[in-house]
C-alpha cells in the first residue's frame, strides 16, 4: 500500500493541502502508512468507529461514481478514464 500511495503522490508533483479518504482497513490504519501520510503532510480522513455519516459526502461521491462510471465503462487507458466525465 504504501508504494501504491508513493507512486500516486510523486507522480502528482506531491500535491499540497491533500486528503486521503479511506474506510479503517488495516493497511489505512497501519504506524507505517500513516507515518507516511504524516511524513506527506497529508490528512487522513475516515469515520470513526460506529460513526458512519462523519464522511457522508466522499462515501456518497465513491458510491455514485463506481456506480456510474467504473463499473459501467471500461477504460483501456488511464487517460481515457480522466477525461470521462465523472465530476459534474
Amino acid at each position: 500500500m504504501t508504494s501504491t500511495f508513493r507512486q500516486a503522490f510523486e507522480s502528482r508533483n506531491a500535491p499540497w493541502s491533500l486528503m486521503f479518504y479511506s474506510d479503517q482497513g488495516e493497511q489505512y490504519t497501519s504506524k507505517t502508512f500513516r507515518k507516511l501520510l504524516r511524513m506527506n503532510k497529508v490528512v487522513q480522513s475516515f469515520s470513526a468507529p460506529g460513526q458512519p455519516y462523519d464522511n457522508t459526502v466522499m462515501a456518497s461521491f465513491f458510491f455514485f461514481m463506481k456506480q456510474d462510471e467504473i463499473y459501467h465503462t471500461q477504460h483501456k487507458l488511464e487517460q481515457q478514464f480522466e477525461k470521462a466525465s465523472i465530476i459534474t
